[in-house]
């Protein structure tokens, strides 16, 4: 179909764009047609200063004994490459992105815009986006980690117990 045919058609009413360095989100009241956050950038330094904090406040409270945490550093510093390199990505898919839903908003949207040409692209952009977030992915596995280790440091599971064993994932 030709865009202009497309263009001619009664607008969407009631969309909603919001568009900025760490959200892209298009929706109206019942339909959301794009939802995509940029990449969560976290140093290799910030994962270091985490894990010391749970293991020196593991070792002072004695009632703590964390397993694995020998691995643990070894296993963050080798996906530490491949998590840069997917963060490089998202924030290139993420500009590109940005400047289709971009387009869209200038054009509208339209009734019928599954046949929009310019959405079919930013969806598959956010699809591309979105495999990186897959659980398996060196990216969100990187990120698992230190959220483990900032969700211990939060929660403090040893507070109320007397000897509490926890196993750090690698």
């Amino acid at each position: 179909m030709i865009r202009e045919e497309y263009l001619r058609r009664p607008p969407i009413e009631g969309v909603v764009y919001k568009i900025d360095e760490e959200e892209i989100r298009v929706q109206n009241d019942c339909t959301l047609f794009i939802h995509i956050h940029n990449c969560r950038k976290v140093t290799l330094q910030e994962v270091q200063t985490h894990f010391r904090q749970l293991r020196h406040e593991a070792k002072t409270s004695g009632k703590v004994r964390l397993r694995g945490s020998t691995k643990f550093m070894p296993a963050v510093r080798k996906l530490y490459p491949a998590y840069c390199a997917a963060c490089e990505d998202i924030e290139r898919l993420f500009s590109e992105l940005t400047a289709l839903v971009r387009q869209i908003e200038r054009d509208g949207l339209h009734r019928g815009c599954s046949d929009d040409e310019v959405l079919e692209d930013a969806i598959r952009k956010q699809n591309e986006i979105s495999t990186y977030y897959y659980r398996n992915s060196d990216y969100s596995r990187f990120l698992g980690y230190d959220n483990r280790v900032c969700e211990l440091l939060r929660n403090k599971p040893w507070r109320d117990e007397n000897i509490v064993g926890m196993t750090l994932p690698i």
